[in-house]
């Protein structure tokens, strides 16, 4: 798809709705982590941002999923398998804390 493809269609409310349950998922996930994971606190602070504010960080998450490569190359972000949504938001979440 072209960078307006993406855009567009990421702006659907399912699609917001998919990667809203990742990230909550994946927060919950966190917040049960050993405290001595690898940045744990920070990993643990964005988990709790979004677990009271997922508004608040959703548009970069979007952003996150919607240029990994595997995602990019769908014909349709419906599509898009859940498993790949999920894989992307928990192997991004470092980078966004």
């Amino acid at each position: 798809m072209t960078a307006l493809e993406l855009m567009t269609q990421s702006e659907g409310e399912d699609f917001r709705r998919r990667v809203k349950y990742f990230m909550t998922k994946a927060a919950l996930s966190i917040l049960d982590e050993a405290t001595n994971a690898a940045f744990h606190y920070q990993r643990e602070a964005l988990a709790r941002t979004i677990l009271t504010s997922v508004e608040s960080k959703l548009q970069v998450f979007i952003f996150a999923v919607i240029s990994n490569a595997t995602i990019a190359a769908a014909a349709n972000l419906a599509a898009v398998p859940d498993g790949d949504i999920e894989f992307v938001i928990t192997d991004a979440w470092n980078d966004l804390f």
